[in-house]
């Protein structure tokens, strides 16, 4: 993932430009992609990995998916500089944004004062950072029951997500995979992450 902050400073026509031209440059995207008409909607969370590559087959990593969501709250300095991880070195693309989310506790580590920023995030992990965000930003929160007929794997949500996998099955940003299975410690490619933070926008 690019280190750049991926917020862009223009509005109106010159941001559609800039949105157009960055989809156009970018060489592993084309319009026929399912994920192709999502591409605007994320453009300030996730620019891609360099200008011209948005990798939407790679794995999302927990340190990618920590900035995005430091991203979609603005990359706010504030806690953004403590060192809490003893694998979360300073002046590393990813540090500040793991930092702060740790600092407000929308992420958490794996143990042993570790982050594990080069793993790969887990369905489960992944809606537990965003159930943790909407509480951290107040916005109002529904809590949601799965009928224990609906899946047949609800057994394998760990006990962290054991709320924030029915809120965001509830509030659409997930789908199961496959017949009955809710997958949740699967992990998503890019592509798959970009229709997750699509969805949760269009959500708010």
């Amino acid at each position: 993932m690019s280190s750049g902050s991926g917020m862009a400073p223009t509005g109106g026509m010159d941001r559609d430009h800039e949105i157009n031209a960055w989809i156009q440059g970018l060489q592993d995207v084309s319009s026929d992609d399912w994920f192709y008409p999502i591409l605007p909607g994320i453009y300030d969370l996730m620019k891609g990995v360099s200008d011209t590559e948005f990798a939407p087959n790679q794995p999302m990593t927990r340190a990618m998916f920590a900035t995005i969501v430091y991203r979609l709250d603005g990359e706010p300095r504030e806690g953004s500089s403590a060192g809490l991880f003893a694998d979360v070195p300073s002046g590393q693309w990813y540090s500040d944004a793991v930092n702060w989310a740790a600092t407000f506790g929308i992420v958490k580590g794996v143990g042993d004062g570790r982050f594990d920023p080069n793993a790969n995030v887990t369905r489960e992990q992944m809606v537990t950072f965003l159930h943790r965000y909407t509480s951290y930003k107040g916005y109002p929160m529904s809590a949601s029951l799965l009928p224990v007929d609906l899946f047949d794997d609800l057994d394998m949500i760990s006990e962290f997500a054991i709320n924030s996998m029915p809120w965001a099955i509830g509030e659409g940003l997930i789908k199961g995979v496959g017949e009955k299975h809710l997958d949740p410690k699967g992990t998503a490619t890019r592509a798959q992450v970009a229709q997750l933070m699509y969805n949760y926008i269009m959500s708010r």
